[in-house]
């Protein structure tokens, strides 16, 4: 039983900080670390990618066995490295492939002539991207066409192809895709059914 005239007692109101003080000190090292060491990756690391090719049908890399050796086309660079090499159809001269430049940090498309020796002879850069990042020209060819798909994230489109018998001339037929940045787009062709995939 209590007392005549006396007040329950209450817990004091709580005080809502805000969120920029509730926000724990770890979290903004932890930021501060990572940004630390991605400083420090690209002042001391880089990455560099190389060409090769397998001299045999790609059919034959599904079988048992050794792995071909790999005959390396392309070396170091003093500004950048090759990458996504694509051959152009009916062209055992020529490749296409990205080539990285490190000095603006954009992928710009060449092609390769390889000399008797399959060796680089000659590097061609394309005219492909208007001056944005592109990468992987998936090449292959459609009812008698040669054809040709682009990675162009940095566009946020997919446009389709056509190429030259020469393989330096790209004309843009027109997008598969708008507003998709839309990684490595290769065209396949299954039950009848032509897809796109891309990541």
């Amino acid at each position: 039983a209590g007392s005549a005239g006396t007040v329950p007692s209450q817990a004091p109101p709580t005080k809502i900080k805000p969120a920029c003080v509730r926000f724990p000190l770890w979290h903004g090292l932890k930021g501060w670390g990572r940004a630390w060491w991605r400083r420090q990756c690209a002042r001391w690391l880089a990455e560099f990618w190389r060409v090769g090719v397998i001299d045999v049908p790609i059919s034959s890399l599904l079988r048992d066995g050794p792995t071909p050796p790999v005959r390396w086309i392309t070396g170091a660079e003093a500004n950048g490295y090759f990458a996504d090499p694509f051959g152009i159809p009916g062209d055992e001269q020529r490749l296409a492939c990205e080539f990285f430049d490190e000095r603006d940090g954009t992928g710009y498309l060449e092609v390769l002539r390889l000399d008797a020796a399959g060796q680089v002879a000659e590097r061609t850069r394309l005219t492909v991207g208007d001056g944005t990042h592109v990468s992987f020209p998936h090449l292959f060819e459609l009812d008698g066409r040669r054809l040709a798909l682009v990675e162009s994230v940095a566009a946020r489109t997919c446009t389709l192809y056509e190429v030259d018998k020469s393989g330096l001339k790209w004309r843009p037929m027109g997008p598969l895709l708008r507003g998709v940045a839309a990684a490595d787009p290769a065209l396949v062709h299954w039950e009848g059914r032509y897809w796109l995939a891309y990541t």
